[in-house]
C-alpha cells in the first residue's frame, strides 16, 4: 500500500486479515457489517471529531468521504455509536449478520490495537460493548418486532392520551414494563422475558380506561451495563 493509511485502506485490510483467520460465512458477514461501518463513519464520522478537527475537515474535504479523508485511528471513536444507534436504527439486515456485529467489531477493535490505530483501553471498552452486542442486538430487533405486532392489533381512539418519545425500561414485570415510570404497560410475557431495564425503546403509548396500551413502535435500543 501506498500513500498515508486511510480509514478505507485500513478496513480493508482487516477484511484481508479476516479472510485469512476466519472460515467463508465468517467472512461474508464481516464484509457486511464492514459496509455498514463504513457508511455510518461516513454520515456521522465528523459529529465524533472535535469541532476545531470538523471545522476543519468541513473546509478541506471537498465533499470527499470521511473513510477517504481521515485515518484510521479514527476509526476507534465511532465504533460505540455504530453498535449503539447506528446497526438498530438504519440498517435492515438478517439475525445473523445481527449477531455477528459485535463479534467482528470486537475483532475489529483487536485489530486496531495490534495495529496501534487504538488505545488499548478504549479497544478494551469496545471488546467488551461487541461481546454484549452478540446477543443484545439480535434481542433488541426480536424484542421490536414482537411490540410492532403488538401495536398493529391495537384498537385505535384518536382522542386517547398518549405518551411517546425515546423512552427508557425503568422496570419488567412478568407480562408488563413500565417506560420512564409509565406502566404498567400491558406487552405480554414473550416480550417481557426479551426486555432489560435501562434499554431504551422509541414508542408510542395510550392510555385507554385507565391502561396503558402500546399503539406505535420504533426500535428498541439495548445498552450495556442497564441492569
Amino acid at each position: 500500500m501506498t500513500g498515508a493509511a486511510t480509514i478505507h485502506s485500513a478496513l480493508d485490510d482487516f477484511l484481508v486479515w479476516t479472510r485469512l483467520t476466519n472460515d467463508g460465512p465468517a467472512f461474508t458477514a464481516a464484509c457486511e457489517v464492514v459496509d455498514h461501518l463504513r457508511a455510518c463513519c461516513n454520515a456521522y464520522g465528523p459529529d465524533a471529531l472535535p469541532e476545531a478537527e470538523r471545522v476543519a475537515f468541513n473546509a478541506s474535504s471537498g465533499g470527499a468521504d470521511f473513510c477517504a479523508h481521515l485515518g484510521p485511528e479514527r476509526i476507534i471513536a465511532n465504533l460505540q455509536f455504530f453498535l449503539d444507534f447506528y446497526m438498530v436504527r438504519n440498517v435492515v439486515t438478517s439475525t445473523d449478520v445481527l449477531a455477528a456485529t459485535g463479534t467482528v467489531i470486537a475483532l475489529l477493535a483487536s485489530w486496531l490495537e495490534d495495529n496501534r490505530y487504538a488505545e488499548p483501553e478504549l479497544a478494551r471498552l469496545v471488546r467488551r460493548q461487541g461481546t454484549f452486542s452478540a446477543s443484545a442486538l439480535p434481542r433488541a430487533e426480536r424484542m421490536a418486532t414482537l411490540l410492532t405486532d403488538l401495536a398493529s392489533a391495537a384498537t385505535r381512539d384518536p382522542a386517547v392520551e398518549t405518551t411517546e418519545g425515546f423512552l427508557p425500561i425503568t422496570d419488567v414485570g412478568d407480562d408488563a414494563l413500565w417506560l420512564d415510570d409509565v406502566g404498567p404497560v400491558a406487552v405480554g410475557a414473550q416480550i417481557a422475558a426479551l426486555a432489560r431495564p435501562g434499554w431504551i425503546v422509541s414508542i408510542v403509548l395510550a392510555c385507554v380506561d385507565g391502561t396503558w396500551t402500546v399503539y406505535d413502535v420504533g426500535n428498541v435500543y439495548p445498552r450495556m451495563d442497564s441492569g
